[in-house]
């Protein structure tokens, strides 16, 4: 199944970056994202190594996942959706 790495977020309108086999430090926070974005060496700063996983975040919100999970399929989770091919 194929990851779509062109998702957009309908609350901040910022494209969403992601970074494979990794998930988020817990210390990561709202003013992590919004004042790094969308510099991936400043955010990459955060990250945890984790195979099969994937960290994805845009200026209001983020979530780490396994790769084969649905975002946005919940209530509470960030509003992404593709942005086109």
């Amino acid at each position: 199944k194929a990851v779509c790495d062109n998702l957009r977020c309908l609350q901040c309108n910022f494209t969403v970056h992601w970074f494979a086999d990794s998930c988020w430090d817990e210390t990561v926070d709202y003013m992590f994202v919004r004042n790094n974005m969308p510099n991936d060496a400043k955010l990459s700063s955060k990250l945890v190594v984790r195979p099969g996983s994937a960290a994805y975040c845009c200026q209001c919100s983020w979530t780490a996942a396994l790769l084969d999970r649905v975002l946005g399929s919940g209530p509470g989770e960030p509003q992404w959706v593709c942005a086109g091919h």
